[in-house]
């Protein structure tokens, strides 16, 4: 019997058990399923640096001047090292700001300088030192961020590396003093993603791929990013991706993060 006879409803029969049939209502008005999609998550968009090369090669030659009959459409033919390649502010496509450590823009003949704004991408990066104080170049730091969800399931090793305050020297303790610091007139510097870093590389340069003019350390080798590897799903352990800028193709690998293993950091902020 329908207790709501204001309703028209029609009596469906489905076969739930072999032998038995149940008699289920089914509404003709206003019972229709919409599907609710999620909201989509929200893509993350930055402006990607060239590659650094201006020149070509014929496959066993390299440096030689472009375009190359028989080799068509090499790197250095396309993006911003063919189209700005000034040297003015940064090598081919590569153009970059020094910051004062009270965060003021400073020409590019300036001696000295705390920070470097990267103008394609918008990102700022910590400048080192040569002093022995918090941002020397030569202090190591272990990988160690405690955040399960954004570590990858390894919170990595405290305290594993070299550095002027010899109970801080990994990751996450050296974000806190620097941003405890307010290098470069700001509170909000980070660990930089793989992406971010391998975005310093210029790929024409050896022993480091980097501009020497904005980014002069003589000691620059494997500089550790904030992102897990997922080679950890295939062959387990714990890994993090690093970026090695002694080589001119900036060469980008995993490392293991629970060791006390220690690398160098360069720290980033979405500067505008």
């Amino acid at each position: 019997m329908i207790s709501n006879p204001s309703i028209r409803q029609s009596i469906k029969y489905v076969p739930i058990i072999a032998g038995l049939l149940f008699a289920l209502p089914v509404s003709n008005i206003a019972l229709s399923a919409t599907a609710v999609k999620p909201a989509p998550k929200p893509v993350y968009k930055m402006p990607l640096n060239d590659t650094g090369i201006t020149t070509c090669s014929n496959g066993s030659k390299r440096n030689l001047p472009c375009p190359l009959a028989g080799f068509p459409g090499q790197d250095a033919q396309y993006g911003r090292d063919k189209k700005y390649n000034k040297n003015t502010d940064g090598r081919a496509g590569f153009s970059f700001t020094k910051i004062s450590n009270t965060g003021k823009a400073l020409p590019a003949s300036a001696e000295i300088w705390n920070c470097v704004k990267d103008n394609v991408t918008h990102l700022m990066w910590e400048g080192k030192t040569n002093d022995n104080g918090l941002h020397d170049m030569n202090w190591t730091y272990s990988w160690y961020n405690p955040d399960s969800k954004t570590n990858g399931g390894s919170a990595g090793y405290k305290n594993g590396g070299e550095c002027v305050n010899t109970t801080s020297c990994d990751t996450y303790a050296y974000v806190k003093a620097v941003n405890k610091a307010g290098w470069c007139g700001y509170k909000d510097w980070r660990m930089p993603t793989r992406m971010e870093l391998m975005g310093l590389a210029s790929l024409h340069s050896i022993e480091p791929a980097l501009d020497r003019k904005y980014f002069p350390e003589s000691d620059i080798t494997m500089f550790w990013s904030s992102s897990p590897s997922a080679y950890d799903a295939f062959f387990g352990g714990n890994r993090v991706w690093v970026v090695d800028f002694r080589f001119h193709y900036g060469f980008v690998y995993w490392w293991y993060n629970e060791n006390n293993y220690g690398h160098q950091v360069r720290l980033v902020r979405s500067g505008q």
